[in-house]
């Protein structure tokens, strides 16, 4: 997704057409559902790993994919699985899971429940992927170097309500 913001100068940048943001985010939310639905949790959800197919014809809009399955988990039947280690890019991670990874941040409830808040996590980053999409590049908790400490400060005003 990220060639879509690239200056129009860059080889890199996409020219396709693509289809409306409502579609956009539709194939987005609709790839999830199917990932969830087979007891997966993507694990790395991010604009990296949004990826743009073009049609073979060329005259259609895009098709937009979730890819970067390096870390996902398979669930068991209860919903929840081991986690041994906590993973991914901390700029689009889930409060709960920078809670596990950083360890100013941890509280005593945090890994308790982590097994089944998996998905929500990846729904939280989807949710982050579309606010970047939708807002031309911007990540709706500000600025590289600020992200991961108003997402901590946005969890302990949460988790202390």
């Amino acid at each position: 997704m990220d060639q879509l913001f690239l200056k129009d100068d860059n080889p890199k940048k996409f020219k396709g057409l693509m289809p409306t943001e409502k579609d956009v985010i539709q194939q987005l939310a609709n790839g999830l559902e199917y990932i969830h639905s087979l007891q997966l949790v993507h694990g790395d959800i991010r604009p990296e790993n949004v990826h743009l197919f073009v049609p073979t014809n060329g005259s259609a809009p895009a098709l937009v994919k979730w890819a970067g399955f390096a870390l996902f988990k398979q669930l068991d039947k209860l919903g929840g699985c081991a986690l041994t280690q906590v993973k991914g890019s901390l700029i689009w991670m889930a409060p709960e899971l920078l809670e596990l990874y950083l360890p100013s941040i941890k509280s005593s409830s945090a890994t308790a429940a982590v097994w089944k808040r998996l998905q929500r996590a990846d729904v939280f980053a989807a949710g982050l992927t579309m606010f970047y999409y939708l807002t031309g590049g911007f990540h709706p908790f500000g600025k590289r170097d600020q992200i991961v400490a108003n997402i901590q400060r946005w969890t302990e005003m949460h988790l202390n309500s």
